[in-house]
């Protein structure tokens, strides 16, 4: 039964084709398809009455609330009310999607705080906007995605500079490490990856402390702490410094700045790089690469963490697989010669007058321009053997005048030369420098006092100076097979001491040379020109009779001496392709020393004896 409003007026004609026959339920389909169509709409009462008012009061004759199925619902005019859960979407914005299609604008209220949607409308209508909302709430796909990319060969913090100088071209904003908190975008992640103070080098130590491995650093020049591997060298603060392996470093955006915490060495590359991509812009703006992307290194899985939409993901991932490869490796033998070479020549003449008694007085002199030896007379008494004991180097001639006068003639010229050959290998890769250290630690006496709880006893402070040969060899391999290697050369030699309140200190002579040289695979090269020459002449003798010419030579004696040290330095650098040549390498080198076989054969017996008398031990226990 249909309940008609006071207020709907006017008749509605529904006119049907010749011979169409019509089901019940098409029937109403068409019925209230066209009351609609006349702003008159049928709102369900149950199962026998339909109320039929104007669409504008529709609402306020609650409508039935629709729960089937989207396919159960009618195609008809029938005014109807659904409630719909959305999962991803706004129920606002939906509404202003779905409002152009809506016969009842009025009818679509949106409640945000549950995802709730609710429409009254036409089944029809609402049938339409149930596919619609099927189709567009759905869970959005970011462009922006999370990856991890494991690191193989390299260390991660290395390639991390390299990466962030590339892409802000100046260098990293920030150190690796530092505070937590820092906001991975503009909308996520605010609360990083965790950790706090972490990361490569976090506080101010270096690889041993302040400088060097202990006290100052080789010599007074930074070295292993001091600007190399610690202090500003791998990774700013270090190769340690405040790094916990159970914590990553915090996440950090990649921001403009003009700093760089990277070593030196790489900064030069990074300068040539950033040249090539302000060419490749023709001098236009900067080009910036990556702007949005967000690199964190966690050196405890030695990994990249990215951030980044898709195509800049892709970029990142096809740089990582070019730049981490597996690099060749150099293997760099040194030989230090220090050759001593000395020529010294000595001519003297010395007499002595026998003693001769007269009356009372007693009587004799000597004139002695050699050195210090007998007289020909006590010589030819003398024995054999204490004769030529006293015999000093060279041609000694002795005479004797009317058992007065003992001559003796001294002449003396020697050759010397010494050599000190040292042979340090070292086998380091690509671009990582490779170090030497020869020498010794001086103990030098820098204070002290006197006294202490009991007013007894006394106490000095002691430190130490290195002095020796360092040797920094940074080898480059070409395409080509050349090894271009830069080299870095420090010599410190002790001289003569100098007193000091009391304290002889050693006086230190200081030289070095830098270079960079190209050689072939196997090629050797000669680092010369530390030569030290040293020239004395002297004569002694009786003045006035010593500078008489040709008769002079009689009363006088004359020395020369002639000392040169030069130190030379060979270097000769090899290419080991793959880990399986440098395997080779070392098993030849260990083969040809006899010393380490025999020691590798001894402690191999011993460890075979140990095991043996293990056995028989538990043998008794089980018994």
């Amino acid at each position: 039964m249909v309940l008609y409003s006071p207020d709907l007026g006017g008749t509605v004609n529904l006119v049907t084709a010749a011979g169409v026959e019509l089901t019940t339920e098409e029937a109403i389909e068409a019925i209230t398809t066209s009351l609609s169509l006349a702003n008159v709409v049928l709102v369900p009462m149950g199962e026998k009455f339909i109320k039929a008012v104007p669409q504008e009061e529709a609402m306020q004759h609650a409508p039935a609330i629709s729960i089937e199925d989207r396919e159960n619902i009618p195609e008809s005019g029938v005014f109807l009310t659904r409630t719909i859960k959305l999962n991803s979407s706004a129920p606002s914005a939906v509404a202003d999607i779905l409002s152009p299609m809506s016969g009842n604008p009025d009818g679509l209220i949106p409640i945000d705080s549950t995802q709730i949607l609710i429409i009254h409308d036409y089944a029809v209508n609402i049938k339409q906007m149930l596919e619609v909302i099927e189709k567009i709430d759905i869970e959005p796909e970011l462009d922006y995605s999370l990856e991890v990319i494991p690191i193989k060969y390299s260390k991660v913090t290395d390639l991390y500079g390299t990466m962030s100088a590339l892409i802000d071209g100046g260098g990293v904003a920030s150190a690796v490490g530092g505070n937590s908190g820092s906001n991975m975008g503009s909308g996520g992640f605010n609360s990083g990856f965790g950790g706090s103070r972490s990361g490569f080098g976090g506080g101010r130590s270096g690889f041993g402390g302040g400088s060097s491995f202990g006290g100052s650093s080789f010599g007074g020049r930074s070295s292993f702490g001091g600007s190399s591997f610690g202090g500003g060298g791998f990774g700013g603060g270090g190769f340690g410094g405040g790094y916990r392996p159970y914590q990553s470093s915090s996440p950090v955006a990649v921001k403009r700045s003009s700093g760089s915490s990277v070593s030196s060495n790489r900064s030069s590359f990074q300068d040539r790089l950033r040249k090539v991509i302000d060419k490749a812009a023709d001098g236009e703006e900067e080009i910036e690469l990556l702007a949005n992307a967000r690199i964190v290194p966690d050196e405890r899985s030695n990994s990249l963490l990215i951030f980044a939409n898709k195509q800049d993901l892709t970029m990142i991932t096809n740089m990582v697989s070019k730049v981490d490869v597996l690099l060749a490796q150099v293997l760099i033998e040194a030989i230090v010669l220090e050759v001593g070479i000395g020529d010294n020549q000595t001519v003297g003449v010395s007499m002595a007058q026998n003693p001769k008694n007269s009356g009372k007085y007693s009587y004799g002199g000597a004139m002695s321009n050699n050195s210090n030896l007998d007289t020909g007379n006590n010589f030819l008494t003398s024995t054999a053997t204490n004769g030529f004991g006293a015999l000093p180097g060279g041609f000694s001639y002795f005479g004797k005048y009317n058992d007065t006068l003992d001559v003796a003639v001294t002449a003396i010229a020697t050759d010397n030369s010494v050599q000190v050959v040292q042979r340090p290998r070292i086998q380091t890769s690509h671009g990582i420098p490779g170090f030497f250290t020869l020498g010794e630690r001086v103990p030098i006496v820098t204070g002290g006092f006197t006294g202490g709880f009991n007013s007894a006893g006394s106490q000095s402070f002691v430190q130490y100076l290195d002095i020796g040969i360092q040797l920094s060899v940074q080898p480059f391999i070409t395409p080509e097979g050349y090894i271009v290697m830069e080299i870095s050369q420090n010599v410190d030699q002790r001289g003569g001491d100098v007193i000091i309140d009391g304290n002889p200190n050693p006086v230190v002579n200081q030289r070095a040379a830098q270079a960079t040289l190209s050689v072939r695979d196997g090629d050797t090269i000669m680092l010369g020109g530390f030569i030290k020459q040293t020239k004395n002449k002297s004569k002694s003798g009786i003045p006035i009779l010593k500078d008489i010419p040709v008769l002079g030579a009689l009363f006088r004696t004359k020395s020369d001496s002639n000392d040169m040290t030069e130190l030379i330095i060979l270097l000769r650098a090899t290419v080991l392709k793959t880990p399986e040549d440098a395997a080779l390498v070392a098993k030849e080198q260990r083969e040809s020393l006899p010393g380490v076989k025999n020691m590798e054969e001894d402690m191999k017996k011993d460890t075979e004896k140990r095991a043996e008398k293990l056995l028989r031990s538990n043998r008794r226990s089980k018994k």
